[in-house]
């Protein structure tokens, strides 16, 4: 989930190319609402830190609260960790990935979730 253009074709390409069938939300509210009532079972969720209306770190601290799902939620951004005021494991996130995105180790990482 991403806010950005660019960032969203970037990432649909990749995934794409990857085997991946995805969704997109624009801001953490829309990843909400798709993660509450879709009848999808998600394998893993990306969702960017920094986004317009509710940011990732909010939606992530609220599909805890509610416990949305269990499935893996990795935090993307373009910033360092270090620069969050909690760390990501402590805010629910399965992992950080920096952008721009490597893809053979995003691409390793999406094919550890998936077995």
């Amino acid at each position: 989930m991403d806010d950005r253009d660019i960032n969203i074709k970037v990432g649909k390409l990749l995934l794409k190319n990857l085997g991946c069938t995805i969704d997109i939300a624009v801001n953490g509210q829309e990843a909400l609402d798709l993660i509450a009532s879709r009848d999808i079972k998600y394998d893993v969720i990306l969702m960017d830190i920094q986004m317009p209306v509710m940011d990732g770190i909010t939606a992530m601290k609220q599909i805890k609260e509610r416990n949305l799902t269990e499935v893996p939620v990795y935090a993307l951004s373009a910033q360092v960790e270090s620069n969050l005021y909690e760390s990501s494991s402590e805010i629910g996130f399965s992992g950080y990935l920096t952008k721009p995105i490597n893809k053979e180790k995003f691409s390793s990482l999406l094919f550890s979730v998936k077995k």
